[in-house]
């Protein structure tokens, strides 16, 4: 998974809202300048091209500069016994570092599995982890699909 896609994904929630607040915003502020004083225009355009990108740039150190973000774009494969467990193994990037311990997800921990776009995301309890997993990445008939629930086409 790249560091884009991650961003999307974990960061899609988050900009949706804070984008349908700011784009609110945006079109008051524009609404009244047109209707009294076209001076607060500028303030729309303040609202768009200085607000936003600090929000965008919060977004990425708040969610893709945290550990979290570090586990899910670290190489790893994905173990899964159906009604037991999931398993992530981490792999070493390169000869020089040590790959992080397996991590154990028990069956009873999943809180939230869904197929959104090209990736399955799966949420546990007590975490903000998500665990996000390529649909590029799964076999045919894998057990994956047992977990979120979807079909084969």
């Amino acid at each position: 998974m790249s560091p884009a896609s991650y961003f999307r994904t974990i960061g899609g929630s988050t900009i949706a809202k804070t984008i349908g607040l700011l784009a609110a915003a945006v079109l008051i502020a524009a609404a009244i300048g047109v209707v009294f004083d076209l001076r607060i225009l500028l303030v729309a355009l303040i609202i768009a091209f200085i607000i936003i990108p600090f929000v965008i740039g919060h977004i990425y150190f708040s969610k893709l500069l945290t550990t979290d973000a570090q586990a899910a774009l670290s190489p790893k494969h994905v173990d899964i016994i159906p009604g037991t467990m999931i398993r992530e193994v981490f792999e070493s990037a390169d000869e020089e570092n040590q790959p992080r311990a397996p991590r154990d997800w028990g069956w009873d921990e999943i809180t939230d599995r869904r197929l959104t776009g090209k990736n399955i995301i799966i949420s546990f309890r007590n975490t903000t982890y998500k665990l996000i997993i390529p649909t590029s990445a799964i076999k045919p008939k894998s057990a994956i699909y047992e977990v979120v629930e979807i079909t084969e086409e």
